[in-house]
C-alpha cells in the first residue's frame, strides 16, 4: 500500500510504501499558497503511475487545508492540467 504524508519538518510531501520513502514533493508555503518547486520519485519505482498518486495526495491535503497550489514544477503542472 502507497500513502502520501505531510512532512513539514522537511516541508515535504512523501510517498511512503512499507515504512519507505519512495517519492516526494518539496514545497514552500506562501501565506495560503502552497508553491511546489519539485517532485520526484526514486527511478527504480518510475512508470508506475506513482508520481502522479503523489500529486493526488498533495492536491487533496491542500484543499482540506484551504492552500491554492502553485505548480512550480512541470509534472505537477502537467497532471494539474489533466484532472
Amino acid at each position: 500500500m502507497v500513502t502520501v504524508r505531510d512532512n513539514p519538518e522537511r516541508s515535504r510531501y512523501e510517498l511512503v510504501r512499507d515504512g519507505d520513502v519512495i517519492g516526494h514533493a518539496s514545497y514552500r508555503l506562501d501565506g495560503p499558497r502552497l508553491v511546489v518547486p519539485h517532485v520526484e520519485v526514486d527511478r527504480a519505482e518510475e512508470g508506475q503511475g506513482l508520481g502522479s498518486q503523489l500529486c493526488a495526495g498533495l492536491l487533496e491535503d491542500a484543499l482540506k487545508r484551504g492552500l491554492s497550489v502553485v505548480p512550480a514544477c512541470p509534472f505537477l503542472a502537467r497532471y494539474m492540467e489533466r484532472d
